[in-house]
């Protein structure tokens, strides 16, 4: 999801919840953004990152340890 994509949302909610893996890869931009790339929270770019680059002092973050996979126990 773009960072323009999610403007469109915001009307609908006073606070967001973007929960994803930051080794994804960014949104695919098939139309011409040369005129954004000096802009942090460009269209162009991924939510989270720009969400952070428009909103630096109300976005937040957490990082979790990665999971490794389900563990599937036998019972006895």
């Amino acid at each position: 999801m773009t960072f323009a994509d999610l403007g469109g949302l915001g009307p609908l909610s006073a606070q967001v919840v973007l929960v994803g893996d930051p080794g994804q890869i960014a949104p695919v931009v098939t139309g011409d953004s040369r005129r954004w790339r000096d802009v942090a929270a460009g269209p162009q770019r991924a939510a989270p990152e720009a969400l952070v680059a428009a909103y630096p002092r109300q976005s937040h973050g957490c990082a979790f340890p990665p999971a490794g996979g389900l563990v599937h126990k036998q019972q006895p």
